[in-house]
């Protein structure tokens, strides 16, 4: 199987196992798709016919709208991508998602994702006035609706509102968590992250760092743990969260740790791949070979899809993070430091019991190789 193979579809809806729940959740999937597209009609109808609070042509309006949507759509899915890779390597992206590490780039200088999140946030709010503007319709027939309820799902804007989180909110959201480097990389991202940026050098909203400031300056924040001395070495004023997260060299498993080495040095063909394909661009990734610029190392990425281009297997420590079937370099290096020191060991046993002749037999042995291996010897 080659490496441009096509994944295999997976649902995206999340499902409960259940029989009776999967029902439920079919049904409540139903009524707020017809909800929604029920409030889009509204929403194009009351425009169309000049209700909305904010003054103009129903042409522009509907130009505003979409602008709106889009803008909004934009920072939210931006907010979710970038804080999602902010202290990630994203260079194994490089040839499949160019722009995206574009913007991770301009994001990991200096403060540049609070930047951006105290810029986004102006913008938000900016959209999030403008389309209310647009979606509330205050002279609306009521069409012998009760008051009440006239208030409750026009006068609100509660039809308007529905449509800018569905469509402009968590529909972003929802994607840039999927797969964070595919929101980066959209046309007009790295626009829209420099618009907030300048936004936030303007100083406009620069209370919001003067706020901040005092806030995490009366709660002495960021706090770390405290470091105190103790009888037989150093002791830490821990939580009951930071001892979850604490592994101490005894508490560790050597047979484990040799274990996870020997299944990071496993191979996997391309079938098992598709059946455990990572949730981040894995499947995407997969299609795309020959990134190799001059100042970086070649990915191990572009290693696996090259190896399941040419139907090798692949090692389990090249497959990304974020598949579960990854085995962590680091670990199957420091087995073979182990093994190897291991064998450097029984190397040196072995010579330790070669008589005085046997000893001098071994040094020519590995001249001749050394010859042999040079050039300078050759075998009649």
């Amino acid at each position: 199987m080659s490496a441009n193979f096509i994944p295999p579809k997976t649902v995206r809806l999340p499902m409960p196992t259940g029989p009776v729940a999967r029902i439920f959740e079919i049904i409540k999937y139903i009524a707020s798709t017809i909800i929604t597209l029920g409030c889009v009609f509204f929403l194009l109808y009351g425009i169309g016919n000049e209700h909305a609070t904010l003054p103009g042509s129903p042409v522009l309006h509907y130009i505003l709208f979409a602008f709106v949507l889009t803008l909004l759509a934009y920072l939210e899915g931006l907010q979710v991508a970038i804080l999602a890779l902010e202290h990630r390597d994203v260079s194994h992206y490089r040839g499949l998602y160019d722009r995206g590490c574009g913007v991770q780039a301009v994001c990991a200088r200096g403060k540049n994702v609070a930047r951006f999140l105290v810029g986004r946030q102006f913008f938000v709010i900016f959209c999030g006035f403008l389309a209310a503007n647009l979606t509330t319709f205050p002279d609306f027939p009521s069409g012998g609706m009760p008051y009440w309820l006239f208030v409750l799902l026009v006068s609100t804007g509660l039809p308007g509102a529905l449509t800018v989180l569905a469509f402009g909110q968590l529909m972003p959201q929802l994607v840039a968590q999927a797969d964070p480097m595919f929101v980066m990389n959209l046309p007009g991202s790295w626009w829209v992250l420099q618009l907030c940026l300048v936004m936030e050098m303007t100083g406009i909203p620069s209370i919001a760092w003067v706020v901040s400031a005092l806030h995490m300056w009366a709660c002495s924040l960021p706090r770390m743990p405290e470091l105190t001395e103790a009888t037989g070495g150093i002791s830490k004023k821990l939580t009951a969260v930071d001892n979850e997260l604490m592994v101490y060299a005894a508490d560790l498993d050597p047979t484990a740790l040799s274990m996870n080495a020997d299944q990071g040095m496993d191979v996997l063909t391309a079938d098992d791949i598709i059946n455990n394909k990572a949730s981040v661009g894995w499947e995407k990734a997969m299609k795309k070979w020959g990134y190799g610029p001059n100042s970086h190392h070649i990915s191990p990425l572009h290693i696996a899809c090259e190896l399941a281009k040419n139907n090798q297997p692949i090692p389990r420590f090249l497959l990304p993070p974020e598949n579960k079937l990854h085995i962590p370099p680091h670990i199957v290096a420091y087995e073979l430091m182990q093994r190897n020191r291991k064998l450097i060991g029984e190397v040196e046993d072995l010579r330790s019991k070669l008589t005085p002749q046997q000893k001098i037999d071994w040094l020519v042995g590995q001249v001749d190789m050394d010859m042999l291996e040079q050039g300078h010897l050759v075998i009649a």
